[in-house]
């Protein structure tokens, strides 16, 4: 948990999940140093997702690999 403003709050949202925790007070933000109104916020971290894609070229999805 961490004291941020609102506007590095949003700026983390598409790596992390960013969730409100406390009250606003006037304050400095650790980020980017601007004294505004800050917040406390809870962040955690996005669990990464691979997606499988179809690979390989013409060759190797009719079963040819590697013979010419």
């Amino acid at each position: 948990m961490t004291r941020l403003c609102e506007r590095c709050a949003r700026k983390l949202e598409g790596k992390y999940i960013v969730t409100p925790e406390g009250g606003m007070a006037v304050g400095v933000c650790p980020l980017c140093y601007q004294t505004a109104p800050t917040q406390i916020w809870e962040i955690t971290p996005r669990v990464t997702r691979y997606v499988r894609r179809s690979g390989g070229g013409e060759r190797e999805k009719a079963g040819r690999r590697g013979r010419g």
